[in-house]
């Protein structure tokens, strides 16, 4: 479990993909405008600002993980809200994603996909994703996989750094994904992505 898992998913904090828990009141927090807010104040000290996207104040926090570079970096609205934030885990010349998260508002329909292809692509020449979403996260990844192959840009099939990339079929989307399961009801339906994971190559 990474660093932000451990110490922000235990507050139940983020709700949207690819980490997306559905229904009831079950992590609502971030749509809590006065949680979110002190929640972001607690952050305040750790974290780095950084060249803004958009309307949104860009903040860079560093964890401090054995053998990798990690970092979170939180969208912050001009109300002092934190509506998405990602991480992303720099280990053996791979930048993989390890989580997105979005607040569920309707204002921010696309946010963090137009981040992560608009903004991120100015930190990382490549990124791969994690080994497990949920059926949103699904659709985040296909949505951007479709933006990629739309728009000639690169993605392979990446199955470890020793392991040769395979080109990746939009037409096979769903066969990358070995199975689905269903949890407790307060849990996310994962889809394990298994060892077929995508890289996005930005340059």
């Amino acid at each position: 479990m990474s660093e932000f898992d451990k110490t922000f998913t235990s507050l139940s904090f983020f709700i949207e993909s690819p980490d997306y828990f559905e229904g009831g009141t079950f992590h609502t927090e971030m749509n809590d405008v006065e949680f979110n807010k002190k929640t972001l104040n607690i952050l305040q000290s750790q974290l780095k600002q950084i060249r803004p996207f958009k309307e949104y104040e860009v903040f860079e926090k560093e964890h401090t993980v054995y053998g990798s570079d990690n970092k979170t970096f939180y969208l912050v609205s001009k109300a002092q809200i934190i509506e998405g934030a990602i991480e992303i885990e720099t280990k053996k010349s791979n930048n993989f994603c390890l989580g997105v998260w979005q607040r569920n508002e309707k204002e921010n329909k696309g946010l963090m996909r137009d981040f992560f292809i608009n903004y991120l692509s100015e930190l990382y020449t490549s990124i791969v994703t994690g080994k497990i979403a949920n059926k949103t996260g699904m659709q985040f990844w296909k949505k951007i996989l479709d933006y990629f192959t739309t728009n000639n840009l690169k993605v392979t099939i990446f199955s470890g750094p020793n392991k040769p990339e395979q080109p990746y079929e939009p037409l096979n989307f769903e066969d990358y994904w070995t199975h689905v399961k269903q949890d407790k009801r307060t849990i996310p339906t994962f889809v394990d992505g298994s060892d077929k994971l995508f890289k996005f190559y930005f340059v």
